[in-house]
């Protein structure tokens, strides 16, 4: 990559972060490996005040509310299991508490009953399906994980056939 790309790449991800304002100067700075001194000399450069300016317009627009809201969230759930950590080790809360607490926490990290069944798309099981035989004629209608499945050689709902089943069954 040309090094004024990469740069200019550079100058963009830290001014985003500054913009963001979720870490200290100083953690952000470290991360960057730059000192204060260097970090003030920014402020001279044209480039990095409209990127910076850029970045902290984008970040306050309303569309970035949802991300704004998000990574807030998140932040405060962090601070958040800290002291849920000191109180599902707490001897003095009921085992209901403390239970409640380790479910709502392993939500927190994708475990538990509520994450599988978000993976599984809703309620539990994986789907049903139905068979009716009618004479040499078979009829599979099934659903697996909220998608609704028709065998190939059966005719769609919408079909006459469908229709004149329903009417000798009649």
């Amino acid at each position: 990559m040309h090094p004024l790309v990469q740069r200019d790449i550079d100058l963009i991800t830290f001014a985003r972060e500054i913009a963001v304002d979720h870490y200290d100067i100083e953690d952000v700075l470290d991360r960057y490996q730059l000192r204060y001194d260097d970090f003030r000399l920014l402020f001279e450069f044209p480039r990095f005040t409209q990127l910076l300016a850029n970045e902290e317009e984008t970040w306050s627009s309303a569309k970035n509310t949802h991300e704004r809201v998000r990574l807030k969230s998140a932040a405060l759930i962090e601070k958040y299991l800290e002291a849920a950590q000191a109180s599902l080790h707490n001897e003095n809360e009921t085992l209901i508490a403390r239970t409640g607490l380790a479910k709502l926490i392993g939500s927190f990290a994708g475990l538990g009953e509520e994450a599988l069944r978000a993976q599984r798309g809703g309620a539990g099981g994986s789907g049903f399906s139905i068979t009716i035989n009618l004479g040499d004629r078979v009829l599979n209608v099934g659903v697996s994980n909220g998608a609704p499945a028709l065998d190939d050689d059966v005719p769609t709902l919408e079909s006459e056939q469908v229709y004149a089943i329903n009417a000798d069954l009649n």
